[in-house]
């Protein structure tokens, strides 16, 4: 039976593991003691968050090792409410936190909010420089929801598997299940609307009842 060190490939496998695990826990060790630090390296591996000019929107400090803001956030609330109200006055009412490693748009001034949700978005082209993560998990990589690097990929494949005769028979479609929703939805809120009117109305017997117990009759 061959012994490991008789191994050679074997023996480079291990010992590229042991660096590769000591690689992760000096840098763990780093960031623990250095948050600062993981702070930069997010910034600079993982925030690919834009602002209409192109500048990076800026990230919410100071942070921990390895949860982000979060830990500050219910420690230090005040504070960090602080940081982030200055953080993004500097950035047009809008800062990135973050969440372990994941980062996060926040806009603090509602006025700023269309950068976000509505970017110029044409067919040469998509103006959007914010990820959503959000977005993504929820619907997908849907043609109005991508951010630029793939938007020209995605609209060339649109062009070429529908032309203007699908488009005509695909539009009725799309409007035909929109206006069977808002029906339904319309019908679901009535439905609440007589049922909390059904509610108030029991709610008033049963007072008049509790009121008068006797059912208004004397002697």
């Amino acid at each position: 039976v061959p012994r490991v060190t008789d191994q050679p490939e074997l023996n480079m496998l291990l010992a590229s593991l042991v660096a590769a695990a000591a690689l992760l826990l000096g840098l763990s060790l780093v960031f623990y003691v250095f948050p600062s630090v993981y702070g930069d390296f997010l910034d600079l591996m993982l925030n690919h968050n834009y602002h209409e000019d192109g500048r990076k929107i800026e990230s919410l400090r100071p942070i921990e090792f390895p949860f982000g803001n979060v830990p500050l956030i219910v420690r230090r609330t005040e504070f960090m409410r602080q940081r982030s109200n200055e953080v993004a006055a500097r950035n047009s009412g809008k800062l990135v936190s973050w969440f372990l490693w994941k980062p996060f748009v926040i806009c603090v001034d509602p006025t700023h909010i269309e950068q976000v949700l509505h970017p110029k978005i044409t067919l040469k082209q998509s103006t959007r420089r914010i990820s959503l993560p959000v977005w993504r998990k929820l619907f997908g990589e849907g043609l109005f929801m991508v951010p630029p690097d793939k938007w020209r990929k995605m609209h060339k494949i649109c062009l070429r598997g529908v032309s203007r005769k699908h488009m005509l028979s695909y539009f009725p479609m799309v409007t035909g299940i929109a206006e069977k929703k808002i029906a339904e939805l319309r019908a679901s809120v009535l439905e609440r609307q007589k049922q909390q009117m059904k509610q108030e109305e029991k709610k008033k017997t049963t007072t008049k009842q509790q009121q008068n117990p006797t059912g208004g009759s004397a002697g």
